[in-house]
């Protein structure tokens, strides 16, 4: 028997990490959704509310954590790959969240979101952009060694977002 061992490629471990990500993202959605129904008795005006930040929290939680395990594991990895799978597992996380949505509907308690507006697509569109920019900012502080530096680039890609909203609002 040989003890060489075999080099996974680059979208080999993106791939694994896309379909862990993915899943974990959407587990953490459905449960933010369960989140949402459960604190609908006691405070309704704040469940939607909170749903959303969860779902934020998690999403920066689980983009940044994947992005950081595939750097470690490929140290010399090309940053647009680890962006481009940040912005994957958002887009991928979100679409399976709005399918369960829309297979388990006695799951939702808000109104605006019954099952016969059907897939949310601005959704997607939204955890999407906030995935690529969590993607970017994860990926400038992996690569950037300089803490001072990682934080001005940082600064510039939040006061380049806000200048954009500004221009186009």
């Amino acid at each position: 028997m040989s003890t060489a061992t075999v080099q996974k490629s680059d979208w080999q471990i993106l791939a694994s990490i896309f379909f862990y990500c993915t899943f974990f993202l959407a587990a953490g959605f459905i449960a933010a959704l369960w989140l949402e129904k459960m604190l609908a008795a006691s405070m309704p005006q704040y469940a939607d509310d909170l749903r959303i930040a969860v779902m934020l929290f998690l999403l920066w939680l689980v983009i940044s954590a994947g992005l950081r395990s595939a750097d470690k594991v490929r140290k010399n990895m090309e940053g647009w790959k680890l962006m481009l799978t940040g912005l994957c597992i958002a887009l991928a996380g979100s679409a399976v969240f709005n399918i369960f949505r829309l297979l388990f509907p006695s799951l939702i308690w808000s109104e605006e979101m019954t099952p016969i507006s059907g897939f949310h697509w601005q959704s997607c569109l939204f955890f999407g952009v906030i995935g690529f920019v969590l993607s970017l900012i994860s990926v400038i502080r992996q690569r950037i060694s300089s803490k001072l530096w990682s934080n001005v680039l940082i600064f510039l890609v939040i006061a380049g977002i806000f200048l954009f909203i500004y221009y186009f609002a």
